[in-house]
């Protein structure tokens, strides 16, 4: 890891299963695109399994919602299938700790 990547700030990007692939193209590329000298793309999952997109991408992720970083700049939340799913109340916390940081 060089030292221009130590200093770059991450943006998270939560992922749960049968996320929306296409939505977190989109944003990642931007994101690289017009300030990705200073971001990181870094992607969160529930737990430490591999998460499914809607398109067929298996992912493991960089974090689990356990081993989530205290700094980052922005905590996105890519829209799929699940969000409704009752077992991802879970998710809360780390929405409401990103709310607070504002």
């Amino acid at each position: 890891m060089n030292e221009k990547e130590i200093t770059k700030k991450n943006i998270l990007f939560l992922l749960l299963d049968k996320w929306s692939d296409w939505e977190a193209s989109y944003l990642s590329v931007g994101i690289q695109m017009l300030a990705g000298e200073n971001y990181s793309i870094k992607t969160v999952a529930i737990d430490k399994k591999e998460v499914l997109s809607i398109g067929g991408f298996k992912t493991l992720c960089d974090y689990n919602l356990s081993t989530v970083p205290e700094n980052y700049e922005a905590l996105i939340l890519i829209g799929g299938l699940s969000w409704r799913d009752h077992k991802y109340d879970e998710v809360k916390k780390i929405i409401n700790q990103c709310l607070e940081k504002k």
